[in-house]
């Protein structure tokens, strides 16, 4: 206040040097007082105090690692993002993500900012499994069959007869697991795939190579 040197009061409670820090929205009297007895002055303010924004956000969830997800927020006002990237509106779509991050968003109304909301986008690894002939049994005759090995650095693991068949030759759980083969007679090529926490893998390849049976000698009387 003018001149220096006088005090402020009012409800809520404001401090003598007229620090004013109100805990909700509304109007409010302030008042100066500066002098005394006879010599008295008074001044009176009336201070309207906005309330802080709303804002509603996406709650923090799970991606796979290699993805990116989009990030939602409502609000009447400015919504701001912070993080590995920023921007404004209502939405924001992150990066490529390899690693867990966290995102923080904020609402501004008139002047007024609401608490940073933080959103964290946890990144579950993608398994990478690796299928091959076992014991270098990567060539057979034809009418035989073969055992590969399939390993992953998870617990659930499939084998397929294609890259995108949908049907399993072969599932189970553990780091590394043995799959025989139906009867060849033609090269042919498994795939494997690999879950963990709801992320699978791309699928891996291996190729049987199949030899053809030679002919059987002629006979040959004497």
């Amino acid at each position: 206040g003018t001149p220096t040197g006088g005090n402020w009061n009012g409800t809520p409670l404001i401090t003598p040097t007229g620090v004013f820090s109100p805990s909700q929205a509304g109007n409010y009297t302030l008042v100066y007082t500066y002098g005394a007895s006879t010599c008295l002055k008074r001044d009176t303010i009336l201070m309207a105090v906005n309330p802080l924004p709303n804002l509603t956000v996406t709650p923090s969830l799970s991606i796979c690692s290699g993805l990116s997800t989009t990030l939602t927020a409502t609000g009447t006002g400015t919504l701001n993002w912070s993080g590995p990237t920023s921007g404004t509106g209502s939405s924001l779509v992150t990066p490529t993500l390899t690693s867990t991050s966290t995102y923080s968003v904020t609402n501004t109304v008139a002047g007024c900012t609401s608490p940073a909301t933080v959103i964290t986008v946890t990144v579950n690894t993608t398994p990478t499994p690796t299928i091959s002939g076992f014991f270098n049994n990567n060539a057979i005759c034809a009418g035989n069959t073969a055992t590969l090995s399939v390993t992953v650095p998870s617990y659930q693991w499939d084998v397929y007869a294609s890259p995108t068949s949908t049907t399993v030759l072969a599932s189970g759980n553990g780091a590394t697991a043995m799959f025989v083969t139906p009867t060849l007679t033609t090269s042919t090529s498994f795939y494997a795939s690999s879950t963990l926490n709801g992320c699978t893998s791309p699928r891996a390849v291996h190729t049987v190579t199949v030899k053809p049976l030679p002919n059987p000698p002629a006979y040959v009387s004497g």
